[in-house]
């Protein structure tokens, strides 16, 4: 669970502040 919370949530970031943007 924790190997997939941690990249899951990087792509969920990087996604939002491009969709922010």
């Amino acid at each position: 669970a924790g190997r997939l919370g941690s990249p899951v949530a990087l792509i969920m970031t990087l996604a939002a502040m491009l969709y922010f943007h």
